[in-house]
């Protein structure tokens, strides 16, 4: 489901997915930000399957 969200400065822009706000990070912050949100997405990602391991 799409986020939209305000940017400092007014500008508003509509995400669909962590891409969109990867993308957006690595516009604003630069690429090293981007880089490390995209290893923490990975990290959370590692986290949830290894849960889903337990459940079964």
């Amino acid at each position: 489901m799409p986020r939209v969200i305000e940017l400092k400065g007014g500008k508003i822009e509509t995400l669909f997915s962590e891409r969109d706000f990867a993308y957006l990070i690595e516009e604003h912050m630069g690429y090293e930000a981007a880089d490390y949100f995209r290893s923490l997405m990975k990290e959370l990602e590692q986290y949830r399957e290894e849960g889903e391991e337990y459940d079964e």
